[in-house]
């Protein structure tokens, strides 16, 4: 009677001393299990099932994690600086827009931000001129401004027709020494760095822009309107009109949005008001509880703040939970919620902590 070849010995242990009657393998299967190994990667973790018969009517099954020795390797693909910053800028390239008052007049940039023809852009840049023509991806159009928020620099423009709307980040959070890129139509994308995540401020024409995001890189190069998108191509902010000989900045995409919204719906902006004026605590006025803060310089009579209970001289270190330790801080913090709405407001007087109950105003 004839005997076909033993089978392969599949137990996943042997003892040492069995290793010096073994004799390698020659065979497809063998090859074939190593071929696959190498498209599988470096210490890819499988699970083995074994059936090791059936006794009495069951199956005895046994499980072990093994890992298999790399016998390939892929090497990862490397991409320049502006390769990566045209790959992640291609959403937003298609639903950006340039704004033109007259033939080769380019003022701002701006985004679709709905499909029934609204576009977001700066409204410090784009002023109140009524002569106002949208270029994109359809031709020129005529565009009207809806309104303007100098608040947040935020203006709504409107066109007819329909506008693909711009793919915006359900979190647009960032982080200190994050890589963002700059979209502009008919500009290179422009990699940048985020300097301060939030409650920055600077000063554009006179008007404070307060929670803006700031950018390692210079305003002159980025036009104000333009989307500021993160490493999946998603729009988290539109840059400002900042100083050209200062740093660049951006207001983020949901405070864009709800100021939009806003305009829109309402025909402007509003925002909370403590109802007080503040500066940052300096070195030399720190007090006992109270290393950093908004020192109140004046209470609006009769405003939220003086009914809450606030007075000249109280270091504001907290906003309903919110820790402040710059008047920037403060104005962000309290902007960031509803007028009428009621928030703790934590100061330090006198060296000691008192916590304030003020219904918030509207501007």
């Amino acid at each position: 009677m004839a005997h076909g070849p033993l089978p392969p010995d599949d137990r996943l242990w042997r003892h040492p001393s069995e290793l010096a009657w073994e004799h390698p393998a020659t065979s497809g299967t063998s090859r074939g299990a190593t071929a696959a190994a190498a498209v599988g990667g470096a210490l890819l973790v499988g699970v083995l099932w074994l059936t090791l018969g059936d006794f009495g009517g069951g199956v005895r099954v046994a499980t072990e994690r093994v890992a298999l020795v790399p016998t390939a390797s892929i090497a990862p693909r490397v991409v320049s600086a502006e390769d990566w910053a045209v790959e992640v800028s291609h959403l937003a390239r298609s639903t950006s827009h340039t704004i033109v008052t007259g033939p080769d007049d380019p003022v701002a940039a701006a985004v679709a931000y709905r499909d029934d023809g609204y576009l977001l852009t700066s409204a410090l840049a784009v002023g109140a001129d009524a002569d106002l023509y949208v270029e994109g991806a359809a031709g020129l159009r005529p565009a009207r401004l809806v309104g303007a928020d100098p608040v947040t620099d935020v203006g709504v423009l409107a066109v007819d027709g329909l506008l693909e709307p711009s793919v915006v980040a359900s979190n647009p959070s960032v982080r200190s020494g994050e890589t963002l890129v700059v979209v502009t139509p008919g500009h290179d994308p422009v990699t940048v760095r985020v300097d301060e995540p939030v409650a920055a401020s600077l000063t554009v024409d006179g008007e404070w822009l307060v929670g803006v995001v700031t950018l390692h890189h210079p305003a002159r190069d980025l036009p104000a309107g333009s989307a500021v998108v993160d490493d999946t191509g998603a729009v988290v902010g539109l840059t400002v009109a900042a100083n050209p000989d200062g740093p660049g900045a951006y207001v983020p995409i949901d405070v864009a949005r709800d100021a939009a919204t806003e305009i829109i719906d309402e025909g402007r902006a509003r925002h909370a008001r403590l109802g007080v004026s503040a500066r940052d605590l300096d070195a030399d006025e720190i007090v006992a509880n109270a290393s950093a803060g908004a020192l109140v310089t004046v209470v609006d009579p009769g405003g939220p703040a003086e009914a809450g209970g606030m007075l000249v001289g109280d270091v504001v270190v907290a906003v309903d939970g919110e820790p402040v330790s710059t008047m920037a801080e403060m104005v962000a913090a309290v902007r960031r919620h509803e007028p009428g709405e009621a928030v703790a407001v934590d100061v330090i007087r006198g060296g000691e902590p008192v916590a304030c109950h003020v219904t918030l105003g509207g501007t």
